[in-house]
């Protein structure tokens, strides 16, 4: 449901995965919201992607205007034998998802910082 400054968490999270699919990283089409995605392996490389949470600050009093920072977090996938082959698939996919996020020009989505997670271990 967008809010009255026509910014959600929803609608950032799909313009999110709608550029992540169109870039054409080596997740190809599997990008997903984080409730519905499969947990397979034979679908690994993928992409979750998801708008947690949002902050608003008010920029005047008594209207309805607000600075929204909204946090878009964005979870890969990888499956491999070797340590080294799933570092580097991590690796071109973190790239790949980096370069697609940043550089679409037809994305609203700006960023002020960037703050890798550590590693998961299945």
């Amino acid at each position: 449901m967008p809010l009255t400054d026509g910014l959600s968490r929803k609608e950032d999270e799909l313009l999110a995965i709608r550029t992540l699919l169109a870039a054409n990283t080596i997740a190809a089409d599997r990008v997903f919201e984080p409730r519905p995605w499969p947990a397979t392996t034979d679908l690994f490389p993928m992409v979750i992607a998801s708008a947690p949470r949002d902050r608003k600050i008010s920029l005047t009093r008594g209207q309805l205007q607000f600075l929204t920072t909204i946090s878009l977090a964005v979870v890969g996938r990888v499956a491999a034998v070797w340590a080294e082959d799933g570092q580097l698939a991590l690796d071109c996919l973190a790239g790949e998802t980096e370069e697609a996020l940043f550089t679409t020009p037809a994305s609203r989505i700006t960023f002020s910082s960037l703050r890798p997670s550590r590693p998961h271990r299945a």
